[in-house]
């Protein structure tokens, strides 16, 4: 891995605005005799010639003390937190033009007692064990500045994460799951003294907070190749920490029409898959259909900071998560799994909540899972859904509509395995998902479906005389069907729809 000189990192856009910011504070500390250097991951990321909007800083003194008047100089925000006295942040708001990956700037300003090395020493991993005076800018500031008692520079250069020590884990084992986030961020190879501690301590994880667990895992899962990440965390012993439940997944086989791989490696593999659909980027995932919209849709952060792509990858990894309990075999002993969508909508939402992902993450999750079959329901064999059947989707589905078809279509490819057999039944539900997308919700404006209705249930009673009853809410939604789908048009076609209904069920019931 190359290194870059700091001497010359001021080329381009980015960092021309990190210098002056760096500038601005530089000075306001050499202003009050206050020693302070850039330490952590941004002065990581610059030797590295990545991009970060968030910044280390540590000081000899309280930042508490002048934190208010340093974010009125760097036109932000200053925040105080209870549980760590000795440290501020300031937020100070970004430009698109200047910034287009990130809106603000995040300033984490704590304070160092004693020698700058000894704050060192109590980080984890060298290469965050890095520190460098503040100066004026970018262009004072020289590589052999940089003070680096662990080495941290060598690891970079060889692509290694490397713990400092062996008690880093048990100091706080979150950084069990952050040295493979930062691997895997970086593109680098945990150390094998490291791998082998993560491994030993992988028990501590259970004494970390449900939301920083939360927040490492879906930073982990929102990275490329989450096949991948998911089988590093499980080789780590951490997998199966953080969700105890897919455990049970290992070695529940699957019916013959599947890949090989139970359940566990199916789940696992559906992450993956999903990546694949959403990029497209082979010969047999050109076929996937797809709409300019959805360039932006996957991007949009949807929950607890995560992307809906994200969110897409952990419905896929828990999409199959009630197998074992709905297993069952039918009179020719075929495998069977009825009702796991269902069950496992409900268990989704409980593993979600201990993981305390917000409401929307678990509404989203727990409803792709419970709907992850409907996409190959709607429709017979072969056959494109009518008008209404899509109509039924789209309103059933409601805003994970798009992102069922692309878990859908995860799935599928994972239970084909490595490589897709039967390239007609590939095109044919291609082409199934695209009718459904096109035809069911682009081309109605992605949610026409919710659109009031001509008529409600007064309008009904009002029109044919009739009392309140069960039989009226099962005519309204005939009408709003036929209304969705095309059928109508009009209040008058609604209501003489809604008679037609009336007389088909009093024949029914005589």
């Amino acid at each position: 891995m190359t290194i870059r000189d700091l001497s010359q990192i001021n080329s381009s856009p980015f960092f021309e605005l990190a210098g002056r910011t760096l500038s601005h504070m530089a000075m306001f500390f050499a202003g009050r005799s206050v020693d302070s250097y850039i330490v952590g991951g941004f002065l990581r990321d610059l030797l590295l010639g990545r991009s970060s909007g968030d910044i280390d800083i540590v000081v000899d003194t309280d930042p508490n003390g002048f934190a208010e008047e340093l974010a009125g100089i760097l036109g932000g925000t200053h925040i105080r937190f209870n549980n760590s006295p000795s440290m501020v942040r300031i937020v100070v708001p970004g430009s698109v033009q200047e910034n287009p990956k990130r809106l603000e700037w995040q300033i984490d300003i704590s304070y160092f007692q004693n020698d700058i090395r000894q704050d060192l020493a109590s980080r984890d991993f060298t290469v965050n064990a890095l520190a460098l005076p503040l100066k004026a800018g970018f262009d004072e500031m020289a590589n052999e500045n940089i003070i680096d008692p662990f080495g941290g520079i060598s690891d970079m250069r060889n692509s290694r994460i490397k713990m400092i020590s062996d008690m880093i884990f048990a100091e706080d084992p979150i950084r069990l799951l952050r040295a493979l986030r930062i691997s895997t961020q970086l593109g680098f190879l945990l150390d094998s003294h490291t791998s082998i501690a993560i491994e030993r301590n992988a028990h501590l994880v259970s004494h970390v907070s449900q939301e920083r667990i939360r927040d490492e895992f879906l930073k982990i899962l929102s990275l490329p190749d989450a096949t991948r990440n998911m089988y590093a965390l499980d080789h780590l012993g951490l997998l199966c920490r953080v969700i105890p439940e897919l455990e049970d997944l290992k070695g529940v086989s699957q019916p013959k029409e599947h890949h090989y791989w139970d359940v566990f490696h199916h789940s696992i593999q559906t992450t993956g898959a999903i990546e694949r659909a959403i990029s497209r980027n082979t010969e047999q995932l050109s076929v996937i259909p797809w709409h300019p919209y959805l360039d932006r849709y996957f991007d949009e952060e949807v929950s607890d900071g995560c992307s809906r792509s994200t969110i897409i990858k952990l419905a896929g990894l828990l999409h199959d998560v009630a197998k074992p309990v709905a297993k069952s075999f039918d009179i020719n002993g075929r495998i069977r799994f009825i009702g796991h969508d269902e069950y496992g909508s409900k268990v989704s939402s409980e593993i979600l909540r201990r993981l305390r992902v917000s409401n929307k993450g678990i509404h989203l999750v727990s409803k792709m899972i419970k709907y992850h079959l409907r996409p190959t329901q709607i429709s017979q064999r072969l056959e494109m859904p009518t008008q209404r059947a899509l109509f039924r989707y789209a309103r059933d589905l409601g805003e994970i509509a798009i992102d069922t078809l692309f878990l859908n279509l995860g799935d599928y490819l994972a239970a084909n395995g490595p490589v897709i057999n039967d390239i007609n039944d590939w095109y044919s539900h291609c082409a199934l998902i695209g009718d459904i997308l096109f035809r069911g919700l682009i081309k109605t404006d992605l949610g026409s479906y919710s659109k009031k209705g001509l008529v409600d249930g007064n309008d009904i009673m009002d029109f044919l005389r009739l009392p309140p009853s069960r039989a009226i809410g099962q005519i309204l939604e005939l009408v709003d069907e036929a209304y969705g789908s095309g059928e109508i048009e009009s209040k008058e076609e609604a209501l003489e729809l809604a008679r037609m209904a009336v007389l088909s069920i009093d024949n029914t019931t005589n």
